[in-house]
């Protein structure tokens, strides 16, 4: 009777969507089933926190995810705070839970099997727009950069074997850049000064757009995605998936959080550290398929 009347209301009153008033009815059917199956019990006065915290716990248990459990908290807050405000019941028992913390999705890594594709035959490249692509996403990839911090980057920032980089906050950090960056650097170079002298135009920018302006940053992604399909089967080809495979990468090879940290520009490890958690993982991975005894080989026999 209560659970049709607060249909009603959600209906008429709060003219919800149907979609939505049937994803709060599936969810307060659910759990009235779970407290009266489990408890025995069948009052709405009955309910009491343990009896939600149990309802929850089982949902986490058969492995659905915090946003959805949290989900259907606020559905069940919402039921209760309907029958508090009619007098049905005297207290809201999920007033006393508190929400699940979701858990940071690890991002997609692009292998680096992959991403030494890019530079593959790029020498071969004779337009310069070509060149200019593939070399975007060798820059991003090989310092981390963000892509606004591509995009503001100037040919006079490359000196010798680093680039000295305003991030946020117009923090200033620097990146060392390796020798074969160096060398594709300089060869990139000479033909931007040359297609910058042949149409007769000026640009401070290291790379920049078919109008010698600044580039759009729905063109870098455009681009990095367009350069990434090719070479990679990960779904996700973004500038921002190039600055994850940098640091990973960094980690896989033994480089410490800190200064992983620092190339990245960011103002506290715990941004970092969610690449420490992908390494680890993929250290566990690569352990799980090698390790002679997670395989089914026999034993020698002596």
């Amino acid at each position: 009777m209560e659970l049709n009347r607060y249909i009603n209301f959600l209906t008429f009153e709060k003219r919800f969507s149907k979609h939505t008033i049937k994803a709060y009815k599936s969810d307060i059917v659910s759990f009235l089933s779970f407290f009266e199956d489990t408890f025995g019990l069948t009052s709405f006065e009955e309910v009491r926190p343990l009896h939600l915290r149990s309802f929850l716990a089982t949902l986490l248990e058969k492995g659905l995810s915090e946003t959805t459990i949290n989900r259907k908290k606020s559905a069940l807050h919402k039921f209760f705070a309907y029958l508090l405000k009619e007098e049905t019941i005297k207290e809201n028992p999920v007033i006393r839970l508190p929400a699940l913390k979701n858990r940071r999705k690890l991002p997609d890594i692009i292998p680096a099997s992959d991403l030494d594709k890019l530079m593959e035959n790029t020498s071969q490249l004779s337009d310069f727009w070509d060149i200019r692509n593939r070399m975007i996403c060798i820059m991003l990839y090989n310092t981390g950069l963000r892509r606004s911090e591509l995009i503001s980057l100037l040919a006079s920032q490359i000196e010798g074997d680093g680039i000295t980089i305003l991030g946020k906050g117009n923090k200033e950090r620097f990146i060392p850049i390796s020798g074969r960056l160096v060398k594709y650097l300089a060869w990139y170079q000479n033909k931007r000064d040359k297609e910058l002298s042949q149409a007769q135009q000026t640009c401070q920018f290291l790379f920049f757009s078919l109008s010698y302006t600044e580039l759009d940053p729905k063109t870098v992604y455009e681009i990095v995605n367009k350069e990434l399909g090719p070479i990679t089967s990960v779904r996700k080809k973004s500038p921002h998936m190039l600055r994850h495979a940098f640091a990973t990468h960094l980690l896989d090879e033994g480089a410490d959080i800190s200064s992983v940290q620092k190339l990245l520009g960011h103002e506290g490890l715990g941004a970092t550290q969610i690449y420490t958690q992908v390494s680890i993982n993929r250290l566990k991975s690569a352990h799980s398929k090698a390790h002679p005894r997670n395989n089914n080989h026999s034993p020698k026999k002596e």
